[in-house]
């Protein structure tokens, strides 16, 4: 890279062509490529040191998607530990660490889906 100056922070740049190239590929992660959905779920009754799978009805998340989940406040005891995708369904495993039942109830669970 002789010749080209650099700014700190900032990768250096052969030509106009590569900021429009940069450019077309930021503005489709804000516009095309990124989702979010608030989904209003409850949860059964969770047993004492089990871990639970639940199937969430996301509709239009893809197995092509990255997911980010993000649940209501959870009950004392209950621990999410995992999430997969299937199409239109976000499963998610939630633990409950405590000796006793756990009801989390219901509440509103937030997805945010990102396609590369």
């Amino acid at each position: 890279m002789a010749g080209r100056e650099k700014t700190p922070g900032k990768p250096p740049l052969d030509s106009i062509s590569e900021v429009r190239s940069w450019r077309s590929w930021f503005s489709k992660i804000g516009e095309q490529y990124v989702r979010t959905w608030q989904v209003t779920y409850n949860p059964a009754s969770i047993a004492g040191g089990v871990a639970t799978d639940m199937a969430i009805t996301v509709s239009g998340v893809s197995v092509k998607d990255i997911v980010t989940v993000e649940p209501p406040a959870l009950s004392a005891g209950l621990l999410l530990c995992g999430w997969w995708v299937t199409a239109d369904t976000v499963t998610v495993r939630l633990y409950n660490y405590t000796g006793g039942a756990v009801d989390q109830g219901s509440g509103t669970w937030k997805f945010l889906a990102t396609r590369l």
